[in-house]
């Protein structure tokens, strides 16, 4: 819907129906009203380069787990911020964000388990090889950083006690 409405990659919207998203409670705003708007045109303000455009868009109907929602077909991202540290203080915010992916990895196995989070959401090699090739177009540090997210936890799930994993093996050895 908003390709063939004119939205173009690297647009910012900065407002729907006139009202300003931004942060958050921005984001919060957009899927709001593009879920009570399904079918029903929404104008959007753009900012495309120097420029500032408006574009009628009409969201599609989508439906996720029972529930219909507007749909637009557009991604989100956040500004980048590059920090410098030093050798000790890269290693510290490594271990750091590692230990946060780490987390939200047990969370998901966790809500897996309980039948919280539907199996449909894993991705596969071939959403991955797709989700690689996203990150790529969006510059080597959303590269870089999903690279490491993917090689992390493949690197756990490998280590969970489960027989046919390297996990498994290190277990029974335990045990032998």
């Amino acid at each position: 819907a908003a390709e063939k409405a004119g939205v173009h990659a690297g647009d910012v919207l900065t407002a729907v129906e006139g009202r300003e998203v931004y942060g958050t409670s921005g984001y919060d705003l957009f899927v709001k009203m593009l879920s009570e708007s399904v079918g029903q045109p929404l104008t959007l303000t753009l900012r495309r380069g120097t420029e500032t455009i408006q574009l009628p868009v009409v969201p599609l109907e989508k439906v996720v787990d029972g529930s219909s929602r507007g749909y637009l077909g557009v991604g989100f991202t956040t500004p980048t911020v590059l920090r410098k540290y030093g050798a000790i203080e890269a290693f510290g915010e490594s271990v750091r964000q590692n230990w946060k992916q780490a987390g939200l990895l047990f969370v998901t196995l966790k809500k897996l388990v309980t039948l919280e989070l539907s199996p449909r959401t894993m991705s596969g090699p071939i959403d991955i090889y797709r989700l690689t090739g996203e990150s790529l177009r969006e510059g080597w540090i959303y590269y870089l950083s999903f690279m490491s997210l993917v090689s992390l936890q493949l690197g756990i799930i490998n280590l969970l006690p489960i027989p046919i994993l390297y996990g498994g093996h290190i277990f029974i050895l335990l045990i032998e």
